[in-house]
């Protein structure tokens, strides 16, 4: 397919995306836009008149009402953003519990709790925080459906109806979907994989990377490959392979066949989009060891890079690698952002000499 018939396809599946936009007050994706700008035009607020400020509410977690009683587990830092749609926002909980709350009364309108902290699995490397849930909304069987979606610690990912936090049960398995089960060498593996930071979905194509414990184990870390689902039904799209697979592109930086032996690689920050170029920007991060290279010699793509893929396929457009075989964990930590610029610059007058 050519990059013109990409762009048309993703152009038509961007006429279901959201309707919501910081231009009207809203904050509908991690960092604002789909292009990750963390900007918002409203002015109403300015130097003249922050400084008389009053709070209007607080929200109590609801993980509050959990720890000491229902687990015994705790809940770390709050570091989810809240999303805001139509004058309700969408956040996580450090114990990944869902809520939908009244952006004018802090009242909250729903709570939906997957119960992670059953599971007897602590999420992997960072514990129990969370950063933030994903929204969609688009048509379904001919009506309109609206979506939040949240990538629980211990790997699941769920979606909820956003009007009333119900379990969207014709979602993969019952509403969840199985992230961890492509990434998988044992079972064990498990407890190495996590998930904290909210999925992006491009159309209809939800897309998500993974954290990995980064202590180096006796049999090999797993590898965190980026992953794509249906949103509409859960059902896999595509994988691509952060540290190269036998005889794919970029295997032969990883030398004496290190690839097999190699495992984090991992994108486990946020992610950013062009839907009119299909186009998703993931940031991947170190290999295993991360401060120590000596059983990976290469170049070890595609560690340590900018990846730029196509959301419908998976295939990768282009990449950039900030740090060839990287040895001071120099994650790329935050969603790469997309701007347009305009040049300024005056053309110069023909000369008549």
């Amino acid at each position: 397919m050519t990059l013109l018939a990409n762009s048309i396809l993703f152009s038509l599946l961007a006429s279901h995306a959201l309707a919501a936009d910081t231009r009207n007050g809203e904050w509908p994706y991690y960092a604002g836009s789909i292009s990750a700008t963390k900007y918002s035009p409203l002015a109403r607020i300015d130097a003249k008149n922050v400084q008389a400020l009053q709070p209007v509410w607080s929200w109590d977690s609801p993980d509050n009402a959990l720890i000491g009683t229902v687990t015994k587990e705790r809940g770390g830092a709050f570091k989810a953003t809240p999303l805001m749609v139509d004058g309700v926002l969408y956040t996580s909980t450090s114990l990944n519990q869902v809520a939908a709350v009244d952006a004018a009364s802090g009242k909250t309108i729903w709570v939906f709790d997957p119960k992670a902290y059953q599971s007897g699995r602590r999420p992997a490397n960072s514990g129990w925080q969370h950063r933030g849930v994903s929204y969609w909304e688009g048509r379904v069987a001919g009506k309109k459906d609206k979506r939040v979606l949240i990538a629980t610690g211990i790997g699941d990912l769920i979606a909820v109806n956003a009007a009333t936090g119900a379990l969207v049960t014709s979602f993969g398995d019952n509403g969840r979907v199985d992230l961890q089960k492509q990434l998988l060498r044992t079972e064990e593996d498990r407890r190495q994989i996590g998930f904290n930071s909210p999925q992006l979905i491009v159309g209809d194509v939800v897309i998500i990377g993974c954290t990995i414990a980064e202590r180096g184990l006796a049999n090999g870390n797993p590898v965190g490959h980026v992953q794509a689902f249906d949103v509409r039904t859960g059902a896999p799209k595509w994988i691509f392979h952060t540290v190269p697979r036998d005889k794919e592109p970029g295997v032969e930086t990883w030398e004496d066949d290190s690839w097999q032996r190699t495992g984090n690689t991992n994108p486990w920050s946020m992610f950013s989009a062009d839907p009119d170029l299909g186009l998703v920007y993931i940031p991947n991060t170190t290999p295993t060891n991360d401060y120590y290279g000596g059983d990976r010699k290469g170049h070890n793509l595609y560690a340590e890079s900018l990846l730029a893929i196509q959301a419908d396929t998976g295939k990768l457009a282009w990449h950039f690698q900030g740090v060839h075989h990287g040895l001071w964990d120099y994650d790329f930590p935050a969603a790469p952002t997309l701007v347009t610029s305009t040049s300024t610059a005056r053309k110069s007058k023909p000369s008549h000499k």
